[in-house]
């Protein structure tokens, strides 16, 4: 039938072509099977006739000898075939030299071999599937143009010579695959490649997926790899779709210079690191790190002891058979430390957010938050079915505003952030408080970029602002920054709203327990902020030091007298591009951007640690400025 794909039994074998499992009748290309069609259809001798119209994978990858009369030899000398068979496998590890792109990228190239497959001696047509362009001017070349569409593609045929294989393979690369393509254009191209070359797809594209389903090819591989390591794996049209969608999406943040790319440290974090790719050691101004505890000393001990007394986890919810009593110990300190009576530990800061507000309110409920709140505050309060309202960043007026509109609600919270992550300002928390009694509702901050190093003895913004300890209502605060960096989260606040949380906070109840080591790590911490004060001294002499040396040199710095020192750079290429000079310059700091940050407040985020020294803020505070000259934001 005109379009029919021919079905092939697949048997799989070993390397030495012996049977190992049972026939397979779906057609689906791979490197670990053998194809056989029947003999009639291999000998018939009106081949026109049972050619389907669509090229199929036998049609592609044809058998091209090297030395054609050698071939013919061999078939002379061979016994008469009973079947046609196609064998694929793998290039040896040892040639993997011989599988370089052009551009210098390994990828898996698949062997074609035809004829009979007993004979391991039978070497003479062998295909390569890869992708890539190739380099270099030697080239021949068809341009293919598809009517109406505008778009041009070129195949490129690179000789063997060039290939750098010494077995006549020839490979033929498909350049830009575009999206709309049918199975029609890439016959053609087929055949504009000439008789006998193999065919190269891109696999960003998702014809490439049509094309893998109809006619088995197997080519995946680099940043845009279909399943990895699954060759023969044939996707959804609806998979296929979404990875274009996804790939458009993608495009355009590369477009709009708002990229991530992930520094790889190959160090512990500390105020000196090794970052991948650079030569020895950076001085690190992006961490949380803000007391230098993540590896501290006694910290990493409480560590290693707990990992030999409790084990590496509990496979566990803290209901179930999750709970030791290093865990209660914890949940102890950090109620004691904050001077609340409860407290209660999560997986993370976001989890408790998350498991607060559902909870905690209803629909006779109202919540007031600030339109800067972190993103797992705005989460945790979607969840949550209260009247919600959002007051502008730190306005009273906006916010009692609020307030008047939502006077008959049952139970009224005003949610805010104690030190505002991006912009490292402060809430106004007397001002909230004020409102909050003058109200009748209650008041709830995120401490997460506070606890352990604000305020005189680092309690955090309640201290900063000379407050009553318990004069807010729930704190939310981290294990992961200030206080050892590892993980963890946890709500504290009256007894009966921790209690009521163990029973139904949905994070609490279907995550596991914390590990023991991280209890432990936290646990020291919580040893050395009881008993000393000197780290939130260091930390806010550090941070006066680098704020006004870099505001006489002409910067703008954000936010208040707090650890998080944003230089505002405003362009988003120009935040990435100065990171990188900074880098350069063996201090790693990072460039935020949209939508991290809002449009066109693009920043380079500098974290001040109690580990800096001065002469190391001094330095940073140098390469600043050579940059801000050399970039033209100061002058």
């Amino acid at each position: 039938m005109k379009g029919e794909v021919i079905s092939v039994k697949k048997i799989p074998v070993d390397e030495h072509g012996n049977q190992i499992g049972p026939p397979v009748t779906e057609f689906e290309a791979n490197e670990s099977y053998i194809e056989s069609t029947n003999t009639a259809a291999s000998v018939s001798s009106n081949q026109q006739q049972r050619v389907p119209v669509v090229k199929t994978l036998r049609q592609i990858v044809r058998k091209v000898p090297a030395n054609r009369q050698q071939t013919q030899q061999q078939q002379q000398q061979a016994p008469p075939a009973t079947h046609q068979q196609v064998k694929l496998r793998e290039i040896p590890q040892a040639d993997q030299s011989k599988a370089q792109t052009p551009q210098g990228k390994i990828v898996k190239r698949m062997v074609v071999s035809t004829g009979d497959v007993s004979s391991q001696s039978n070497q003479a047509g062998r295909r390569i599937v890869t992708t890539g362009a190739p380099k270099g001017n030697n080239s021949s070349s068809n341009t293919v143009h598809r009517p109406g569409s505008g778009i041009r593609r070129v195949i490129t045929q690179t000789p063997a010579s060039q290939t750098g294989n010494t077995e006549g393979y020839h490979t033929v690369h498909l350049c830009d695959l575009p999206t709309n393509l049918t199975l029609t254009d890439i016959t053609q191209m087929v055949n504009s490649a000439g008789v006998g070359q193999p065919l190269v797809f891109s696999s960003r594209s998702c014809v490439f997926e049509r094309v893998a389903a109809r006619w088995g090819v197997l080519e995946r591989h680099g940043a845009n790899c279909i399943r990895s390591g699954a060759p023969g794996i044939r996707l959804s049209h609806a998979q296929a779709a979404c990875r274009e969608i996804l790939g458009s999406e993608l495009e355009g943040i590369r477009a709009a210079g708002t990229w991530k790319t992930e520094r790889v440290i190959t160090s512990k974090q500390a105020v000196n690191i090794s970052v991948q790719g650079q030569s020895g050691q950076v001085l690190n101004f992006c961490a949380n790190n803000y007391l230098g505890l993540s590896s501290h000393p006694e910290v990493v001990q409480a560590g290693k002891e707990a990992l030999d007394k409790y084990g590496a986890g509990l496979s566990s919810v803290r209901f179930i058979c999750g709970t030791q009593d290093i865990h209660m110990e914890l949940e102890e300190k950090i109620a004691k430390f904050h001077c609340r009576d409860d407290a209660i530990l999560y997986a993370s800061c976001f989890d408790a957010n998350a498991g607060l507000f559902e909870i905690l309110l209803t629909p006779q409920d109202a919540v007031l938050s600030d339109e800067l709140n972190h993103a797992s505050i705005i989460d945790g309060i979607r969840l949550c079915k209260a009247q919600k309202h959002r007051y502008r960043h730190k306005d009273m007026e906006d916010l009692e505003a609020k307030l008047q509109e939502c006077k008959s609600a049952r139970m009224k919270l005003i949610v805010t952030d104690g030190v505002f992550s991006m912009d490292g300002n402060v809430a106004p928390l007397p001002a909230i408080c004020e409102l909050a009694d003058r109200y009748n509702a209650m008041v709830f901050i995120d401490e997460c970029h506070a606890t352990g190093f604000f305020g005189a003895t680092g309690r955090g913004t309640e201290e900063h602002f000379g407050l009553a300890p318990g004069r807010v209502d729930i704190i939310n605060s981290t294990l992961g920054k200030a206080l050892g960096g590892a993980a963890g989260g946890y709500t504290t606040g009256p007894k009966e709203l921790v209690t009521l949380l163990r029973q139904r906070a949905r994070p609490y109840l279907f995550s596991n327990s914390i590990p023991p080591p991280v209890v432990a790590c936290a646990n020291k911490v919580f040893d050395l902020l009881l008993g000393s004060a000197g780290f939130a001294e260091k930390v806010q002499a550090n941070t006066d030091r680098f704020r006004s040396q870099m505001t006489e040199a002409g910067f703008t710095i954000a936010g208040d007298n707090h650890p998080i020192c944003p230089v505002m750079l405003g362009d988003a290429r120009l935040a990435s591009q100065f990171a990188d000079a900074m880098l350069a310059k063996g201090i790693y700091v990072i460039g935020f951007s949209y939508p991290v940050v809002p449009k066109g407040k693009a920043r380079i985020r500098v974290q001040i640690s109690a580990s800096h020294s001065f002469d190391e803020v001094d330095y940073t505070v140098e390469a600043f400025k050579q940059i801000g000259k050399e970039l033209g934001v100061i002058s």
